[in-house]
């Protein structure tokens, strides 16, 4: 297998925002990407970037791997988000014991998973493994995967609350079509029911193992990929999205802004100072969070290369910094609509849908800032962390 080199990927994927600009009217009106979008990232190798060479992937390093969902969100955010939470996937799957590994690649490594890991099923634990059920919403992508992601928390006598990853067939669980919403709606993002289905153990991944960096995964896939912690590559599948709506309202922004007239003062809006001011400060803060990505990527990276514990004061911050670039990018977003004038409302406008895609990604639980930069100043000051999923 020939392995292609970033600038390969990049290339590939400025094909594929090309066609997926085309598709996001569809997209929206259908509440799902379409086959032929899954498709061109299947081809275009984009699901095995952080997949293990041992079943058909590139182990590429994180930064190819953001920068595309980013590529891929300006162009359309939906497609964006989808890819990222559908991908990062084969990242984590290569977390669990390699029978799992099999399980799902074995026959097929083109093989997708989706996932909703909020605690919400019931787990009884039973000979050999566990019977789960449940409901569990916002499976982002669930009509294109074979297999789920779903989280719980084992409950024992005489033992903690252990959180896990439970991995399910989709012929185990059904799917509500239930998502209606004013952002992302071409995520797709239903709801994922279980009755009493039967995991394996081997089928499982222990969210401790996932925050110590030492995975059953690590006996087949020894990449120092697969030695970053858990936290912080599904974190920024999350996040960095809204980096890409961003980064596509500006350019709708931009594109609108070179030929509109006011209809107020009559005069030409790009030689209005603010809205001049508004493009200049929506470039700088997106810049500043690809920036700030890649060098927390760089730096994680050269921890588990050269096998040395991340030190938490710099996993905190890096789970703030995640967190608040969907904060600003979704401010960013706002002042470009603000300043696209009356026509910016209706629904046929490029940079509408923009906002309302930007405020979705923001309003997922991993985007909320205050809460993790609160954690993270006290951590400076000597205060107990209040948040493990670092």
């Amino acid at each position: 297998m020939i392995i292609p080199s970033p600038e390969e990927i990049s290339q590939r994927v400025k094909g594929i925002c090309i066609n997926l600009k085309k598709r996001q009217k569809a997209a929206k009106e259908q509440r799902r990407i379409s086959n032929e979008s899954i498709e061109d990232m299947r081809k275009a190798g984009l699901f095995r970037i952080l997949q293990p060479k041992k079943f058909g992937g590139y182990e590429m390093n994180p930064k190819v791997f953001f920068d595309t969902q980013i590529a891929l969100a300006s162009a359309c955010p939906s497609s964006g988000w989808v890819f990222g939470v559908l991908a990062c996937h084969a990242w984590q799957l290569a977390l669990f014991p390699e029978q799992a590994q099999r399980d799902v690649w074995e026959e097929n490594d083109n093989t997708l998973i989706s996932s909703s890991y909020a605690p919400m099923g019931k787990v009884t634990v039973v000979e050999g493994g566990y019977r789960l059920s449940g409901k569990w919403g916002f499976s982002s992508g669930c009509d294109h995967a074979e297999w789920g992601f779903l989280g719980a928390v084992i409950m024992q006598e005489n033992a903690p609350p252990e959180y896990r990853t439970f991995l399910i067939n989709r012929e185990y669980y059904d799917i509500i079509d239930d998502w209606h919403t004013s952002g992302l709606q071409g995520s797709g993002s239903k709801t994922i029911v279980v009755k009493n289905v039967f995991i394996p153990e081997h089928q499982t991944h222990k969210a401790m193992d996932g925050f110590l960096c030492e995975n059953p995964g690590n006996a087949v896939n020894t990449n120092h990929l697969y030695r970053l912690p858990f936290g912080q590559i599904f974190i920024r599948s999350v996040s960095s999205p809204a980096i890409g709506a961003a980064k596509g309202a500006l350019e709708a922004f931009l594109e609108y802004n070179k030929s509109r007239v006011t209809s107020n003062t009559r005069t030409a809006a790009k030689t209005d100072s603010a809205v001049q001011m508004v493009a200049a400060e929506a470039a700088s803060e997106i810049d500043a969070a690809i920036l700030k990505m890649h060098r927390n990527f760089d730096e994680l990276m050269a921890y588990a290369e050269k096998k040395e514990p991340i030190p938490m004061t710099r996993r905190f911050q890096f789970r703030f910094d995640s967190a608040e670039a969907s904060a600003k990018c979704a401010a960013v977003t706002q002042k470009l609509f603000m300043a696209s004038g009356g026509q910016a409302i209706f629904l046929s406008s490029p940079i509408n849908q923009y906002f309302q895609d930007v405020h979705t990604i923001k309003a997922h639980v991993a985007n909320n800032h205050i809460p993790l930069g609160q954690n993270f100043g006290g951590i400076m000051m000597g205060q107990e962390t209040m948040d493990m999923f670092v």
